[in-house]
């Protein structure tokens, strides 16, 4: 609802509106001669002078004064418009005749009922209007608490949604959490059951390579015996079969060893004995163990090194260890072209030892199980038990260093043992080695 909608349309206020300007013509125009008075009585006769003509059809006209009778029914026409309620009908006024007292009465009559009509036409407008403000008012206040009442259950229902999410997650939560500490315990059993695995089988390597050493050492040292004629002279046939029998045990020694090894790392009982090494004289005292095997294959070797020779603080052992089996591996695999050896110094005082070959190389897809105990990713079959470069990585990590690898197939490999300046002095344990290892 507008408040437009109070004020009265041109429509509704046409009629009032042409009933006041008959009025007012008629008003005008004065009836002061009988000859206008006739057509004024003529004329509301014709429109309303039905009910007059039935009243007065069995009466009599001809005794009364035309003049007067005119008049009269003018002051009776009057009267009709009053009790219709039109107020602002008047009569003329002018002649002294008790006729004209009567119509100045009459008029006087209707102004103050016209007066009357029209404060009372006032207040019930007025009141009207405030009914109607009122009533516009309450709407708009209703409009605003259905709107209010709208917001806050849309609200509602948009927490209550959010509620029923937030409890779906915590439900979803829950199982997960449920699921996620039942493969946490099977996780920790199996953990518990490979660790049980590894340390018998460890066992098992330990007490297997302290129980063939001793028998392989014999065989060699008898085998060694013989050859050098100790025990008397032997033919070439004898002497050949001893060689093999000696190459065949030393084989074995060095897959005893590698074993031994593997073990004591797995288990974490390797301790190292840390001192300065000079790496330029550590490799050259390399270089005399490996000749005899570089000479076999038609290696030559090569070192390279700045003019003062990097010294670090590690294990001399295990960095002759993992180099020989660096070298060798290069001799065995590096189809007799040259071996190159290099020692360049870090900025943080450490070094980087590279041993380059320019052999077969490694394709991509090997790469991955080059670190792989027991694998061997050559195309041709060389003496070895797939355990140095395990190893060596092994050992690199436990001397805070790395072993790394870039090879390119029919090419070479490259291989980089990166040593700190100082190593820790310390023991691994299984846990912390298998995450050293991993990492």
């Amino acid at each position: 609802m507008e408040i437009g909608d109070i004020v009265d349309t041109p429509e509704e206020a046409a009629p009032a509106s042409r009933k006041r300007q008959g009025r007012a013509a008629r008003n005008s125009a004065g009836v002061t001669t009988t000859e206008s008075n006739e057509e004024t009585a003529t004329r509301k006769r014709n429109g309303r002078g039905a009910l007059t003509r039935r009243r007065n059809g069995n009466r009599s006209r001809g005794n009364l004064n035309p003049a007067i009778r005119n008049e009269l029914e003018t002051l009776l026409e009057g009267l009709k418009d009053l009790r219709d309620g039109d107020f602002e009908t008047r009569l003329p006024t002018g002649a002294d005749s008790l006729i004209a007292e009567l119509f100045t009465a009459f008029n006087g009559i209707a102004e103050r009922n016209e007066d009357l009509s029209r404060k009372i036409t006032v207040d019930v407008q007025g009141e009207i209007l405030e009914l109607k403000v009122a009533v516009f008012v309450d709407l708009y206040l209703k409009q605003e608490q259905i709107k209010e009442q709208s917001d806050l259950l849309a609200e509602s229902k948009r927490r209550e949604l959010e509620l029923q999410h937030r409890a779906e997650l915590l439900e979803s939560e829950a199982k997960s959490a449920a699921q996620l500490a039942e493969l946490n315990n099977q996780l920790h059993n199996r953990q518990m059951e490979l660790e049980q695995a590894m340390g018998v089988r460890n066992r098992f390597y330990a007490s297997m390579s302290h129980e063939l050493r001793t028998p392989i050492n014999a065989v060699i040292g008898y085998s060694t015996l013989l050859i050098d004629n100790i025990y008397g002279p032997l033919n070439e046939k004898q002497r050949e079969g001893l060689q093999r029998t000696l190459k065949a045990a030393r084989h074995l020694l060095e897959l005893v060893n590698d074993v031994l090894d593997l073990s004591k790392i797995e288990a974490g009982k390797i301790e190292l004995a840390l001192q300065p090494v000079n790496i330029g004289a550590l490799i050259d005292d390399l270089f005399v163990t490996v000749r005899p095997l570089a000479d076999e294959h038609d290696s030559q070797l090569s070192f390279e090194f700045p003019a003062e020779p990097p010294t670090v603080t590690t294990d001399p052992r295990r960095v002759r260890q993992i180099l020989l089996n660096l070298l060798s591996n290069a001799i065995k695999f590096g189809r007799r072209k040259p071996i190159k050896v290099q020692a360049t110094p870090t900025e943080s005082g450490g070094v980087v030892i590279s041993v380059i070959d320019h052999g077969e190389g490694i394709s991509e897809e090997d790469k991955a199980r080059v670190f792989e105990e027991f694998v061997q990713v050559s195309p041709t079959q060389q003496p070895g038990t797939g355990l140095g470069l395990p190893i060596s990585r092994r050992l690199a990590t436990l001397l805070d260093g790395s072993l790394e690898m870039e090879s390119v197939l029919g090419e070479g490999s490259t291989f980089r043992l990166i040593l700190p300046r100082e190593a820790t002095p310390r023991t691994f344990d299984v846990d912390e080695f298998a995450t050293a290892t991993a990492a």
